[in-house]
């Protein structure tokens, strides 16, 4: 099952009925990746107290032009996993299977689709030199799994060293906090260069979920 399949049934769990609207729940309750779907479904999400000190890093810190793909043709999400760990490989000198098959260990879990045809896929990986953030729109929607509700056409690559344990959740965090508003979603299905793609991401940061409460 998805992340936010999950997340739904669990909130009408009596675990949910323990959760305050205005909080994440800490992951002794659910863990880091369904915070990631609480932020994606609309829910004012706030990361793990343990990891509320660990600033996401400026998208335009991880994205450039040249990690923008515009009208991406793919016929599955196989394919697509292909497409991005061969780019992934291409910028960071690093053995494209690897890469690919972390990806799809992670989506073994779950699907990492979201909403509103919007893909996260993410991992940590053994050896990376550096984090990469890769995003690609696709010329035609694909079912990201069989048991998704929709079809995506926005997906986010997001990579990690295995040795760094905090930096991939912020990151998310902040990523799934920007697509919550539709008119960045609406802007990125329209953008025609890579500059004004990256310009629209980098927008998305005063919408991150990596401050504490107030």
């Amino acid at each position: 099952r998805s992340l936010r399949e999950t997340l739904v049934n669990t909130l009408r769990g009596p675990i949910g009925a323990r959760i305050s609207a205005n909080r994440c729940c800490t992951q002794a309750f659910f863990g880091g990746n369904t915070c990631i779907a609480l932020a994606a479904a609309g829910y004012p999400v706030r990361l793990p107290v343990a990891l509320r000190s660990e600033k996401a890093r400026p998208m335009t810190d991880l994205l450039s032009t040249a990690d923008v793909m515009l009208d991406l043709q793919v016929p599955s999400r196989r394919s697509l996993l292909e497409v991005l760990s061969e780019e992934a490989a291409n910028r960071l000198g690093h053995p494209r299977q690897a890469i690919l098959e972390a990806l799809e260990a992670r989506e073994q879990l779950g699907s990492t689709a979201l909403r509103d045809g919007v893909a996260l896929p993410h991992a940590h990986v053994e050896g990376l030199p550096r984090p990469i953030v890769l995003f690609a729109r696709l010329r035609q929607p694909i079912y990201f799994d069989p048991a998704d509700d929709e079809p995506i056409d926005l997906v986010f690559l997001v990579l990690w060293p295995a040795s760094d344990k905090k930096g991939l959740l912020p990151a998310m965090g902040e990523i799934c906090a920007g697509l919550r508003d539709p008119q960045v979603l609406r802007r990125l299905r329209h953008v025609t260069t890579g500059e004004e793609t990256v310009k629209v991401l980098a927008g998305m940061r005063k919408h991150g979920t990596g401050e504490p409460d107030q």
